[in-house]
């Protein structure tokens, strides 16, 4: 569980492909959720994930830099200082949705599955976790 104002929860991945093919990958990924993408461009994606029990719903930012995805999941309300795990449970959907083919040739390339980055924290250019 994140604390923070907003609320949020980064993650880092290197998947060692071309941008082009990890926007598509991402997108197909989030044609499976029920988010609502906001803005789409210059490999950056925006979208909205609706109100819940516990938030006032949440922005997911991706952007993809060279072969690396950057996720950041924050809570849409300024005020919110818990998210109960929810920006984490985000991140972790949109990785779960990802094609096979794209996270498998991940584990061969890296053996790991990229870096969580809590709240509040230095982000590491390293594949190690925080």
């Amino acid at each position: 569980m994140a604390f923070g104002f907003p609320a949020y929860h980064r993650h880092r991945e290197r998947f060692g492909l071309a941008p082009g093919a990890i926007l598509d990958a991402v997108r197909e990924a989030l044609s499976g959720l029920q988010w609502h993408v906001v803005s789409d461009a210059d490999r950056r994606i925006i979208t909205h994930v609706k109100t819940n029990l516990w938030s006032w719903g949440e922005e997911v930012e991706l952007v993809v830099d060279g072969d690396e995805l950057s996720i950041v999941s924050k809570c849409r309300m300024p005020t919110q200082c818990l998210d109960w795990g929810k920006n984490k449970r985000n991140v972790g959907e949109l990785l779960a949705r990802l094609p096979q083919p794209l996270v498998e040739g991940l584990d061969a390339a890296h053996g790991a599955s990229g870096s969580p980055v809590g709240a509040g924290a230095v982000v590491p250019r390293s594949r190690s976790s925080v």
